[in-house]
């Protein structure tokens, strides 16, 4: 429903617009946020988006999309290319995703997070939107402009400083989101 809204409202025209490649990227699929990551898609809405591509692109592995970069005369079958891959290797994308691309017959890279495996903690984002969804304040005392009194709120909060944690060594940003934890 979300996609055909979409589609209705001209939103996917900019998708199809022109030849080339298109790489659609997640992070985490699962069931009704229940994880609460803003960047997390519901399995019915991501079945629902890949349904979507399937029927206006062909959906080929990464290594076939890079090859296919420099072509502008899209495919035989006339649809553009598209790749989809998962950022942080979240164990719902085997979960959650990975039954309903195999359904579909859609491929995808997953890309895995070292400090998972090496260092046995979670990406700084989503260590981030774990702080700010977890604050047990409502404002942090050195931003007073930061509302943290709703979800949504808190989600736009974390938005806002993840952008300022960005340019950050890791080191650093894990430092910085530590002492907001603190603060908070």
């Amino acid at each position: 429903m979300v996609c055909s809204l979409a589609h209705t409202a001209g939103a996917t025209r900019l998708l199809e617009r022109s030849a080339g490649v298109r790489i659609v990227t997640y992070h985490s699929v699962a069931p009704a946020s229940a994880n609460g990551m803003p960047e997390s898609q519901t399995v019915a809405l991501f079945r629902d988006q890949l349904e979507f591509l399937r029927t206006r692109f062909r959906i080929v592995p990464l290594k076939e999309a890079v090859a296919n970069l420099g072509d502008a005369s899209g495919t035989k079958d006339r649809r553009p290319i598209a790749a989809i891959t998962f950022d942080d290797g979240f164990l719902d994308n085997y979960e959650h995703a990975f039954p309903c691309l195999k359904q579909l017959g859609v491929p995808a890279t997953i890309f895995v997070v070292t400090d998972f495996v090496d260092q046995g903690r979670v990406p700084w984002p989503t260590r981030l939107y774990e702080v700010m969804l977890q604050a047990r304040r409502i404002a942090h005392p050195a931003y007073p402009g930061i509302d943290l009194r709703s979800r949504v709120a808190r989600c736009a909060a974390a938005y806002t400083f993840k952008s300022l944690l960005a340019p950050l060594e890791p080191h650093a940003r894990f430092a910085a989101i530590d002492k907001l934890a603190d603060d908070l």
